[in-house]
């Protein structure tokens, strides 16, 4: 049993590197929030597949039915909560569990504190993009969509970008491993690096 929890700013590229980790199996949606935001994709672990040695059964949690997907969709803590604490206490030592968004990255919080209280291991990536590139990722989406005004969410991007370092300081002073993954990789290149640092963290 182990977490993954990919933390970043906005633009930072979190849920392109989801998007990338969900291809390497053959998920499938097995519970909602609601009437159409999926909360959680699960794969079984075939002999040969990625980590095969180590899980045996790979969940993602959070939506990816939107562009910005993740942890984020799920606004509801009654939910997010029991949907991350339930694999802390599961019989099932082969799973692992992947999870991705500004509230379980940008600050510690609650599920930061899970992480110190469950005897599970925890691997904490963190986006390393410079904050212009962010910046220009989250006008480009902003055009897409069709909003032109400017952009008035500097303060807060740089809030995010602090929160993360305080959060990989504070998850490397608790013992977990703090990865920090490069933006200059392709989504592809960044998963396999951090499937090398799950092996790593499992076998030391």
């Amino acid at each position: 049993m182990a977490y993954v929890k990919i933390g970043g700013t906005n633009g930072s590229g979190k849920t392109c590197l989801a998007r990338a980790f969900l291809k390497l199996w053959d998920f499938k949606p097995e519970c909602f929030t609601g009437k159409t935001k999926v909360a959680q994709y699960v794969a079984r672990v075939k002999p040969g597949q990625p980590l095969s040695k180590l899980f045996n059964k790979v969940v993602v949690l959070g939506s990816y039915e939107t562009v910005c997907g993740g942890m984020d969709t799920i606004n509801d803590k009654n939910i997010l909560r029991p949907l991350v604490e339930q694999y802390c206490t599961s019989k099932d030592k082969r799973t692992l569990v992947f999870l991705e968004g500004l509230l379980v990255g940008g600050t510690y919080g609650y599920l930061g504190e899970m992480s110190e209280r469950s005897k599970v291991p925890w691997l904490y990536g963190f986006m390393d993009t410079p904050y212009e590139v962010c910046v220009s990722r989250v006008e480009a989406r902003r055009l897409e969509r069709g909003n032109d005004k400017p952009f008035d969410g500097m303060k807060s991007l740089h809030g995010k970008i602090r929160g993360c370092k305080s959060t990989a300081a504070r998850a490397t002073a608790g013992g977990h491993t703090v990865v920090w993954i490069d933006h200059k990789l392709s989504p592809e290149r960044q998963v396999k690096a951090l499937l090398k640092d799950v092996e790593r963290m499992m076998t030391k």
